[in-house]
């Protein structure tokens, strides 16, 4: 045995000159440097270079965690060697007469223990079987962020029919990371992806995500109505700025409406039924308080409801400028207990194109919209199955033809093309006396002026003036209860009555830039009463309510659990009835298990119209559960009822209501294997939604993983995928997969 600064040489013979520092070893070498093992039959070694030859040698470093072996080895300095023939893997653990589950193996490579190890003329190897030619490349062996190639990951699915990614790693600078990645898809054929992520300064950060292909799928333009050329790109950002000023953007686009559907990296905008785009810049104006706040912003939105040749994309209209002042309530100064507050926005509404070329000016009603129909595309604009435009009504959704249709029938319906677009003014000062009646009642009375001031391309100057006033009065009990099963808790009790109004004024001939939703948000008027005095559409009705309701607020002493239940209803004097009344609440449990809930009754019918409820839990070692159950008495005629047969449109009336259950599941069964699943099911129509199965597995030694999946969407059919995830280069194994 030899011992050299921190290096030790075990063998059964050596032989060394102390004359030329040279020596030579042979029979079960080993030599351990630091945590690292060099194995060979033969050493060739200088005691003072520490520069030597190995025959058949292999190392293995589990500080680094990986192992290297090569026919011919030079150590060609302290932390350097060369391989001829050489095989490179993360996998320690297989026994040594099992395959690897990944290997690379090539011609000659080079290793440095404090950077890279460099391959030239190799393979990428599974389980001993050659999947992919590698001419060079790069990899790190830091644990730090380093430039190299990736591992190739390797999937299949319905949609790509099998495909495999080269991703490759390049650490620009300190602040920013590059990952560009080359795949091939089977049936597509290749897609490149670039991503940058980057930090500026102490407080930016952000990425940069772009990607694009030749689809060489997309050959009949009837059946999808966009060329081969496919792109998708998205951007998020934040940061601080100087002067308490904050910058961000989110903005995302993509070259087709049907890109989120045929690609996994736009999944999560599967659901949207508008790709929104939004970028803003804020400063707090002279106030250490931070009350006074002027931003300025814009926000674009693509339509991803119609197929590409029927879409609205340049009938939108897009928000570009917007600037907003917004000054918090605050002391008015000589006026004891007076407290102002004071919203003001400032929009230019633009489309990207003109409608009235598109529809003529028979459809325009009022110079405010086009009355197409939800669908947004006019009788003899629609297609057939066959992609041919019809003079028929197509869709079925013609007032003439279909009771309550869209088309035709003179008023606004979601979806409708606007015919006008200009800029608009809004001011919302408002005043407030809060107060207290001894130590047992809290007073706020507050009114406010609501005016509104257009400057339309069409129907020219106009202004909308209302009054907005509300009145709250509520009060507060505190106790300790015990509750059966969970002990003594704190429990706090605020009952509260209030009116909230707003004045009457006819808007029927105002312009229209923000429309009423169609879907009403009764829930969110009632718990919220600036939800009704700050109503941003252009078509307010009167209010005239009389608010009630109690607050809960339920602790355990120890903290373990908290609750919070609210009961609140209205009297709607304006239009003498009763609203809803609604009851919401939610729940923290012990052993990270969370409950919520809202329930909405309609008081006048005695009906129940709305209703949410969802629990799960959370467990230790990857384990998680939720089930949730959604009811929605009626559903107004909007662009969801439309269902897609390939690219065309048909109208379904057989969706009234919802009426779903839904759930997901991650059940870590071992180490190794884990199972999820994601789905949601509508009892009206006994049809399954969604349904998304998920086998994971992750390898004992923790160098390699799987997961095969099954999609089965209503509108989509059954897609499946099987993804193939090195572990030791790249991701770590909790972010393998995102599902």
């Amino acid at each position: 045995m030899l011992t050299q600064q921190g290096r030790t040489l075990h063998a059964d013979r050596v032989y060394f000159s102390n004359r030329t520092k040279q020596g030579v070893a042979s029979g079960d070498v080993v030599v351990e440097t630091e945590g690292d093992t060099l194995r060979a039959p033969f050493l060739q070694f200088n005691v003072d270079t520490t520069k030597g030859f190995v025959l058949q040698g292999e190392l293995d470093s589990p500080v680094g965690g990986y192992r290297m072996k090569g026919e011919e080895i030079q150590k060609t300095g302290p932390e350097t060697y060369a391989f001829k023939n050489a095989y490179f893997t993360t996998c320690r653990c297989p026994k040594k007469d099992e395959r690897d589950p990944w290997a690379v193996t090539a011609k000659t490579a080079t290793l440095d223990l404090e950077g890279y190890g460099r391959a030239r003329n190799g393979t990428a190897e599974i389980l001993g079987v050659p999947v992919l030619w590698i001419p060079y490349a790069v990899y790190p062996l830091k644990r730090e962020r380093q430039t190299g190639f990736l591992f190739p990951q390797i999937g299949t699915s319905s949609r790509t029919g099998g495909d495999v990614t080269l991703p490759f790693f390049w650490a620009a600078a300190d602040n920013v990371g590059v990952t560009l990645a080359e795949q091939y898809q089977v049936r597509r054929g290749y897609k490149s992806s670039g991503q940058v992520e980057y930090l500026n300064g102490l407080t930016g950060k952000g990425q940069i995500y772009g990607t694009y292909l030749n689809d060489q799928d997309i050959k009949d333009q009837v059946a999808t109505p966009f060329g081969p050329d496919r792109w998708g790109a998205r951007w998020e950002h934040t940061n601080d700025l100087p002067y308490r000023s904050h910058m961000a953007v989110d903005a995302v686009a993509v070259s087709d409406n049907q890109f989120p559907f045929d690609f996994t990296d736009f999944r999560k905008y599967r659901r949207d039924r508008f790709l929104r785009s939004t970028g803003w810049a804020d400063t707090h104006l002279n106030d250490d308080q931070g009350r006074y706040a002027l931003m300025l912003s814009g926000s674009s939105a693509d339509d991803l409801q119609n197929p590409d040749d029927q879409d609205r994309d340049q009938f939108l209209l897009q928000r570009l400028p917007q600037l907003d002042f917004t000054a918090l309530p605050d002391k008015v100064p000589g006026v004891p207990g007076v407290v102002f507050d004071s919203g003001v926005q400032l929009v230019n509404f633009e489309p990207y194109g003109d409608a009235s070329g598109h529809f003529g000016s028979g459809l325009r009603v009022r110079d405010q919209f086009y009355d197409t129909g939800i669908d947004g595309i006019a009788d003899g604009n629609e297609r057939n199955g066959a992609g041919n435009r019809t003079l028929g009504d197509q869709h079925h959704d013609d007032a003439k033809f279909v009771p309550d249709g869209p088309e035709g029938n003179g008023r606004f319906d979601e979806g409708e093309p606007l015919a006008d677009h200009g800029q608009r003014f809004v001011a919302h000062p408002r005043v407030a006396y809060p107060f207290q009646l001894g130590d047992v009642l809290l007073i706020y009375p507050e009114a406010g002026y609501y005016g509104t001031f257009y400057d339309a391309a069409r129907a020219g100057t106009d202004q909308r003036s209302l009054f907005t006033g509300r009145l709250d009065v509520s009060t507060r009990f505190r106790g300790n209860v015990h509750v059966p099963g969970l002990g003594d808790m704190s429990h706090t009790a605020e009952p509260f009555v209030g009116w909230v109004g707003v004045s009457d004024t006819n808007q029927k001939d105002n312009p229209l830039f923000v429309p009423t939703t169609a879907v009403p948000q009764d829930r969110l008027r009632l718990l919220d009463r600036d939800n009704v005095t700050l109503d941003p559409s252009d078509r307010i009705h009167d209010a005239n309510n009389i608010v009630m309701g109690v607050n809960n607020r339920l602790a355990a002493v120890g903290g373990w659990m908290q609750s919070e239940i609210t009961l609140i209803t209205q009297y709607e004097a304006a239009q003498n009835k009763w609203g809803d009344a609604v009851l919401q609440g939610r729940t923290m449990l012990p052993a990270n298990i969370f409950f919520r809930f809202h329930g909405v009754l309609d008081m006048a019918s005695e009906e129940f119209t709305d209703g949410l409820a969802d629990v799960g839990w959370n467990g230790a070692g990857g384990h998680r559960v939720s089930i949730g159950y959604r009811f929605v008495k009626d559903i107004p005629h909007v662009f969801e009822n439309f269902a897609r047969n390939d690219r065309f449109q048909d109208f379904l009336d057989g969706f009234n209501r919802i009426n779903q259950i839904s759930g997901a599941a991650r059940w870590q069964a071992t180490k190794s294997w884990a199972f999820t699943y994601t789905g949601n099911y509508s009892f009206d129509n006994a049809v399954s939604l969604i349904n998304q199965f998920g086998v994971e597995y992750l390898s004992r030694c923790n160098c390699w993983a799987v997961r095969f999946e099954v999609n089965q969407d209503r509108t989509r059919g059954i897609d499946w995928t099987i993804q193939y995830r090195v572990v030791g280069l790249g991701e770590p194994p909790d972010r393998l997969f995102t599902h």
